[in-house]
């Protein structure tokens, strides 16, 4: 009997290896090739509706209860409503200021994305800053920036960085003010501490360290989402960032005239009420557990101006600057949300279908 070829058994091997692979490709499912599956509109409506219920709840709850303590602490006062809405206008200009400081913060991640859509976000979502936990504050900037082309992990950090250098700035600047005779020793050390406190966050070693600690959680992280200014970007956040809160201390100092129109607060007490103002709202920041810093920012208030100001008129000035910032708020909400925003050079590249 004849042997078999051998150059035959190993054709006949490999064919059946090779047939046996086209089966098992064959048997595996293919994965469906095109666009991700998006969300319904409906369900985008209902989250945004929900999103916006909660803001305004939580807005309405703000100012019923700075009404009770208006009415429960407060003795009788003048009140000019001139002044009242022109401290309102300043603390909306102040708004603008820090919406381009935002700007400056994300364009060091997205250069793309302009100035007016980074105001927009930061004005729409400052309202939400009076939801317990702050972090709906967050969550609108995200939406709303990742609509106009960022990735979402750069909108989170940038919002992050904006809101402690922020902090860091008014710290720092409320310490020199309370330094200021009439001085507030005291005042003005935990101003510092506070505002050093915040810088440290946000210097390049601790911020990226703090980051790589989140990119163990959040894989999704690029080293083009951390924000890493520049000394022209430095110069630009000092800038718009002590002219945000000297425009919010004038509106303090306007609210005090405003409630004693009789005896205006004196030029040389300028410094003290502005800077309790820079602190009491840096230290009602670091408590994340008060809605919008409710309740420490005016007993800080009270207690660093109640010397000079009396008892009573230091803590009127203190709701009665609360009332007029959520007020002003939501005005600054209302109008920009009207104004629509122009679409991203960037946008209609990323939106174009994929070939």
């Amino acid at each position: 009997m004849p042997e078999p070829d051998p150059s035959l058994i190993s054709k006949t091997s490999s064919t059946q290896e090779v047939e046996s692979v086209q089966s098992s490709t064959s048997d595996t499912p293919s994965q469906p090739v095109g666009p991700k599956k998006r969300f319904p509109k409906w369900l985008k409506v209902a989250v945004k509706l929900a999103i916006g219920g909660v803001v305004l709840w939580a807005v309405g709850q703000q100012i019923l209860m700075t009404w009770d303590r208006w009415q429960a602490k407060t003795a009788d006062f003048g009140l000019n409503i001139t002044l009242l809405v022109t401290s309102g206008i300043f603390y909306i200009f102040g708004l603008m200021a820090f919406g381009i400081y935002y700007a400056r913060v994300v364009q060091m991640v997205a250069p793309l994305i302009s100035t007016f859509t980074c105001l927009k976000a930061y004005i729409l979502s400052h309202p939400a800053k009076y939801v317990p936990g702050k972090g709906m504050v967050v969550v609108i900037r995200v939406a709303l920036l990742t609509k106009a082309g960022a990735r979402p992990t750069a909108a989170i950090l940038t919002a992050l960085y904006e809101t402690l250098s922020m902090m860091a700035i008014g710290g720092l600047l409320g310490s020199a003010l309370l330094f200021i005779p009439p001085s507030h020793p005291i005042g003005a050390l935990l101003s510092l501490a506070l505002g050093l406190a915040f810088l440290a966050t946000v210097l390049p070693f601790t911020f990226g360290r703090a980051v790589r600690i989140l990119k163990k959680g959040l894989h999704s992280i690029e080293p083009g989402d951390l924000p890493t200014p520049t000394i022209p970007d430095i110069r630009a956040l000092l800038l718009w960032g002590v002219l945000g809160w000297l425009l919010w201390g004038v509106s303090q100092v306007l609210v005090v005239t405003a409630l004693d129109p009789h005896q205006s607060v004196s030029v040389s007490h300028w410094p003290r009420v502005m800077g309790a103002m820079m602190l009491g709202t840096v230290g009602g920041f670091a408590l994340p557990i008060l809605p919008g810093g409710i309740g420490l920012r005016e007993w800080i208030i009270d207690e660093l101006t109640g010397g000079l100001l009396g008892p009573d008129l230091a803590i009127a000035s203190a709701l009665g600057l609360r009332f007029v910032w959520v007020v002003a708020e939501l005005v600054a909400a209302a109008v920009i949300a009207l104004v629509p925003t122009p679409p991203e050079p960037g946008q209609k590249t990323q939106e174009s279908p994929q070939v």
